[in-house]
């Protein structure tokens, strides 16, 4: 009986032993935390603020190629998630050979810190020696872990990584587009209806919803309904949408006039619309103390969501070239009126806000869950004087941050509406592709 029970526990141990030895090791982009992408996406933040240009179209672009320099960079280290790149639109191949050493952290660090220098390439000189700083902070750490040789050749890779993603950015229509915000070359159709500029008198970036998407047939996968038939019969649904924006207007609360300013984000005032999302983002990781791969696979949904919706919705604008609220409303409605937010340069179907807060809303409830409760904490950053903002869910903070666009008096509803299924749509055809592999 007791050579039964020896011969047992021998077993048990022999299958333990088995266990223990097959099991799968976490590798160390699975066991870092958040920091190396949430300390370089709140350095992009500052740069955002302070380069010129930087409007919410470039911005996002900006943060799409760097989100994608950082996943590919360390996407090696994990089999959670694939490489996206066989996935996109014309994509280059990047090819790692399995029998060479690297430390994926590392070369995610290298990675994203020469997109940011590319992408950034106009911003102040005084803010250049940050990306260096922030960049051999990472190295120091690093060296820590793995001995020089293999430090050095996981920085090469990095960069290499960085230039082959950076060359393939120069083919998409939209790069240093901050130098040319305003074409002399566009001229907008004349017309019933149509869009006539405002304010500046010019059309920014009309030519944008040109560029490549990230996204394989994106404008097929993300086209819009269209606005309600221009008509200037009070009886009209046009007339309607109209009516109700002025009306809004003309008894807005003071929680309303406070969210039209909240989710307003001008450029060189806030971080753009884009931004405030990839604000959101990093608190949101930070709240969950998320590893280094979930946060890069974060961030890349993110900045591709916003960069492609930002394609489609500006493809739609410049298509429909539909009339702004304060054009029909001063012509048909009451001509001393004015709109409570300044209206911007460009057509207005469909709205860019409602859009990107509806493909942020998609990605962060694919990220976290239907009911997720949060505080967003984005304008403590900026110190503008905005109390913090509380939400159920993200649907919740996508319609709040598109009716701030009617409650500003510079979008019909049905450019709202539309604009946040267009938002979902894109991420949908994002979230569709096989990146996440468990």
């Amino acid at each position: 009986m007791k050579k039964i029970v020896l011969f047992s526990l021998i077993a048990l141990l022999h299958f333990a032993c088995k266990e223990e030895e097959i099991a799968p090791q976490q590798s160390a982009v699975e066991t870092l935390d958040h920091t190396l992408a949430t300390k370089w996406f709140d350095l992009q933040l500052k740069l955002t603020l302070q380069s010129a240009g930087f409007v919410p179209p470039v911005v996002s672009r900006a943060f799409a190629y760097s989100s994608l320099a950082l996943y590919e960079g360390i996407q090696p280290g994990t089999s959670k998630y694939a490489s996206i790149l066989p996935m996109l639109n014309s994509a280059p191949t990047y090819t790692i050979d399995p029998d060479i050493e690297y430390y994926w952290p590392a070369v995610g660090n290298a990675a994203v810190a020469e997109m940011v220098r590319f992408m950034f390439d106009n911003s102040p000189t005084t803010l250049l020696p940050e990306i260096d700083s922030l960049e051999q902070s990472f190295e120091e750490e690093y060296a820590k872990e793995v001995n020089n040789e293999t430090l050095i050749r996981s920085i090469e890779k990095g960069k290499d990584l960085a230039l082959l993603l950076y060359n393939w950015s120069l083919t998409d229509g939209g790069h240093r587009a901050y130098n040319r915000l305003f074409p002399s070359s566009y001229i907008p159709p004349i017309g019933t209806g149509l869009w006539t500029p405002t304010n500046s008198g010019r059309a920014l970036l009309p030519y944008w919803g040109e560029n490549r998407p990230f996204i394989k047939g994106l404008l097929e996968l993300s086209a819009s309904p269209g606005p309600p038939n221009y008509s200037e019969d009070p009886s009209s649904e046009f007339y309607s949408e109209a009516n109700e924006v002025y009306e809004v207007s003309k008894n807005l609360t003071e929680e309303q006039k406070l969210i039209a300013y909240y989710w307003a984000d001008d450029p060189l005032v806030t971080f753009t619309p884009p931004g405030h999302s990839v604000s959101i983002l990093g608190q949101l990781l930070e709240k969950e103390k998320a590893s280094l791969d979930f946060s890069a696979y974060a961030y890349l949904l993110l900045g591709i969501a916003q960069a492609d919706i930002f394609i489609a919705c500006w493809k739609s604008k410049y298509s429909s070239n539909l009339l702004r609220p304060i054009t029909y409303i001063q012509q048909h409605i009451d001509p001393l009126w004015n709109s409570y937010i300044v209206t911007p340069p460009f057509p207005e179907y469909t709205s860019g806000h409602s859009s990107q807060s509806g493909a942020s809303a998609r990605v962060f409830t694919h990220l976290f869950g239907e009911d997720y409760a949060f505080v967003d904490r984005t304008h403590d950053k900026l110190d503008l004087g905005f109390p913090n903002r509380s939400f159920s869910n993200f649907y919740e903070m996508a319609e709040e941050a598109g009716m701030s666009r009617i409650y500003g008096g510079i979008h019909f509803n049905s450019g709202n509406i539309h604009g946040r299924e267009q938002g979902f749509k894109v991420a949908d055809a994002l979230l569709s592709l096989e990146i996440r592999n468990q």
